[in-house]
């Protein structure tokens, strides 16, 4: 598996430099899939988000909690690429191919995902909380019990597909693009632009449940609305408002209908501009980087391996 190691080293790699690099992005993209501040106050999109910050926090606060999503970030993308490409590898043994189809990349990537929600899920649910990587494990721990990690079981399930969409999609496009330019690996560019093009398609399909597993995992259920009491009379809503932790029962396709049943199936997508700008600049930077660390380490270690024969 020392293939594997090499992949999933180089994918660390890259997720690491995209993340310190965009974090400022995903800071904001939190906000807008929460839908509304700690006071209830929805937000109005991403300017609005960045002016709330910075009047509250400063520029520190686009920057609150980077080490812990910076180490969910790289945990996250090692486990994944470890697991792809050391399943790929025994897939292309059963099926004597040296490519494998769109469809078997598919379900290898999707089985790569599961893996990696178990192992690096409970880091990405303290990243949405206050920051302090090992304090908020603690603490959610032990106020919220272990499974606190695991909310929103339905929507890593469904969003295991994202990454398995995406690098389903890479690989063949790349293997195509590489067999028609009579090529070895792709540049920096090309590989920026496909790793662009297959993020983008990955989060349209499997957005609302993005936003969905944010609003659950950032402990939020959904307020009375504006002018109704308890026995709920008419009147406006506003948005998910609660105090963390008090969102334990909702699931993630409740999340889903109540946000469209207060502001229409579109809402489903809200913040998905900001999302797929931070995504897909993420997926073409760590994509990239991968490609040609992953190109370099493997040349050397095939010289290494030629020169002691």
């Amino acid at each position: 598996m020392a293939l594997a190691f090499i992949a999933a080293t180089s994918g660390g790699a890259g997720a690491a430099l995209a993340s310190c690099v965009l974090y400022p992005l995903d800071v904001v993209k939190t906000h807008l899939n929460r839908g509304a501040d700690q006071r209830g106050e929805k937000y109005h999109g991403p300017v609005d988000v960045l002016r709330r910050v910075l009047k509250e926090k400063g520029l520190a606060g686009l920057y609150a909690g980077m080490s812990t999503r910076t180490t969910h970030q790289v945990l996250q993308k090692f486990s994944f690429y470890y697991v792809y490409d050391g399943l790929g590898q025994v897939a292309r043994v059963l099926v004597k191919a040296k490519d494998l189809s769109f469809a078997v990349s598919l379900a290898v990537g999707y089985v790569a995902g599961l893996g990696t929600v178990v192992i690096a899920n409970p880091l990405e649910v303290a990243s949405t909380r206050t920051p302090g990587l090992i304090a908020t494990l603690v603490r959610m721990t032990r106020e919220e019990g272990p499974m606190v990690f695991y909310k929103g079981g339905l929507a890593n399930l469904v969003l295991s597909i994202n990454p398995a969409i995406e690098n389903a999609f890479f690989d063949r496009i790349k293997t195509l693009f590489l067999e028609r330019r009579g090529a070895r690996s792709l540049t920096l560019p090309q590989a920026f632009w496909l790793g662009a093009l297959a993020k983008i398609i990955a989060t349209a399909f499997t957005f609302p449940f993005i936003r969905a597993k944010v609003i659950i995992q950032a402990g939020k259920k959904k307020a009375p609305k504006e002018g109704q009491d308890a026995a709920g009379k008419d009147s406006k809503q506003v948005a998910l408002k609660s105090p963390a932790g008090e969102s334990s029962s909702l699931t993630t396709l409740q999340v889903i209908r109540d946000i469209i049943s207060d502001d229409g199936v579109m809402a489903l997508w809200l913040g998905m501009g900001t999302q797929s700008l931070k995504s897909v600049l993420s997926s073409a930077i760590l994509l990239s980087v991968k490609e040609k660390v992953e190109a370099i380490v493997r040349a050397a270690v095939l010289a290494i391996i030629k020169g002691r024969k």
